[in-house]
């Protein structure tokens, strides 16, 4: 089997599915805004620059509505794949959380990278707290130790640039 070959098996056990992006603004700097259109999905999502991205996408206030950023969305992502993995993982145990009962809250760093300087998703530090039975928090805690593991976003970033973390704090 050719290397070809080996994408292309490795490619049909998963899902394909294709994203258009689109230019949302007139130029000058066209690229600011950018949309995303999913499959099945009515409304694309946009995205653009505000407040402290200003500056390094080059923009004045007011200058265009603000809106995430990709790496904002890149992080939103991650963090929410994780507090699904891990709500997963303790339904699994017999506990099941719901908004009331998990809070989640990712603390994200995007700057330079020290290597190149381009600017990416540093770290992601998901807090997690959960109200959870005493009898089911030993349980709880040896989910929040390999959760992880079935996040698909969390799995794509090993080996990145990105440091990841997690805690888990009990109510």
């Amino acid at each position: 089997m050719n290397a070809s070959q080996a994408v292309e098996a490795e490619n049909q056990d998963g899902i394909s599915t294709t994203i258009d992006i689109a230019l949302a603004s007139e130029g000058p700097k066209s690229w600011v805004r950018r949309t995303a259109t999913f499959q099945g999905i009515q409304e694309p999502v946009v995205f653009g620059t505000h407040g402290p991205f200003l500056e390094h996408y080059g923009v004045e206030p007011g200058e265009y509505p603000s809106e995430a950023t990709t790496n904002e969305y890149l992080a939103a992502a991650l963090a929410s794949c994780m507090t699904g993995a891990f709500t997963n993982a303790l339904e699994a145990r017999g506990v099941a959380l719901n908004s009331e009962t998990l809070k989640a809250v990712a603390d994200v760093n995007i700057g330079p990278a020290v290597d190149d300087g381009s600017w990416i998703v540093r770290s992601v530090a998901l807090s997690l707290t959960a109200t959870v039975p005493e009898e089911k928090r030993e349980a709880a805690e040896r989910a929040h130790a390999i959760y992880r593991k079935t996040c698909w976003v969390s799995q794509t970033f090993r080996g990145s640039r990105c440091e990841i973390s997690s805690t888990l704090q009990f109510v």
